[in-house]
């Protein structure tokens, strides 16, 4: 089966995650803007609605997949996607029981969200967060909140752990993660050294080697938070 997806250049990120998921949980050949298909899908901005509100609509044949804007009209791909049998959660995603294509192309829902912003407020300074994720982890982390239909995010932190505390100053350094606190790995915990990648200090994986160098731990404190957030973006918040 040959499936068309119909989209402009500002809906790409949501043209990219069905090309995803159909790709991998069904047999379709996946085609972007063809004219020969078997089926189709179309995603477009309708702003004659509000901006959080979305709706997919399908006859078996086409699934047009609106919204009031980009952001929205992402949520519009999770939920035709999640009504045909993807459980969207944020550790991550799974089919509990089969990926159903008929009922994807048969949803009909109108969704209005009762909040327009829906997000969380992250911390980013503990060490059960994801202060401690390698960078495509915490990535992979934003990417699942967005299918969940969140669109909003807050990342909550305090001077010198991303940022420094007066840029102007040489000397003054990003990367002091946890409240400047250092978590020394256990020697002999030899449970805690097989579930996590850290055998020194207890940090963001790719730091460790660098971890004594301020200056470098500064600067990928820094890129790491911003590709954080270029993700966050990208998904719509």
């Amino acid at each position: 089966m040959r499936i068309s997806i119909n989209y402009t250049a500002n809906l790409s990120y949501a043209a990219k995650e069905l090309v995803l998921f159909l790709s991998k949980y069904t047999n379709c050949i996946i085609l972007k803007n063809a004219k020969d298909y078997d089926k189709e899908i179309e995603l477009f901005v309708n702003d004659t609605i509000p901006a959080h509100h979305y709706s997919v609509c399908g006859d078996g044949k086409k699934l047009n997949v609106c919204g009031g804007n980009e952001s929205s009209v992402l949520c519009g791909v999770y939920e035709a996607l999640a009504d045909a049998g993807i459980l969207f959660e944020a550790a991550g995603y799974s089919v509990p029981h089969k990926f159903d294509l008929e009922a994807f192309f048969n949803v009909n829902k109108a969704v209005k969200p009762k909040f327009r912003l829906r997000g969380i407020r992250q911390h980013i300074n503990f060490t059960m967060d994801i202060s401690s994720y390698p960078l495509k982890d915490a990535q992979e982390y934003i990417r699942s909140l967005a299918r969940m239909r969140y669109n909003a995010i807050t990342f909550h932190s305090y001077p010198g752990q991303w940022h420094e505390t007066n840029p102007l100053n040489p000397t003054d350094f990003a990367g002091h993660f946890f409240y400047g606190r250092v978590h020394p790995m256990p020697k002999d915990d030899q449970l805690t050294a097989s579930r996590i990648n850290n055998r020194k200090y207890f940090c963001i994986p790719e730091v460790e080697a660098i971890f004594e160098d301020e200056a470098k731990k500064s600067e990928y404190a820094k890129h790491w938070l911003n590709e954080v957030m270029k993700t966050a973006k990208e998904v719509g918040m």
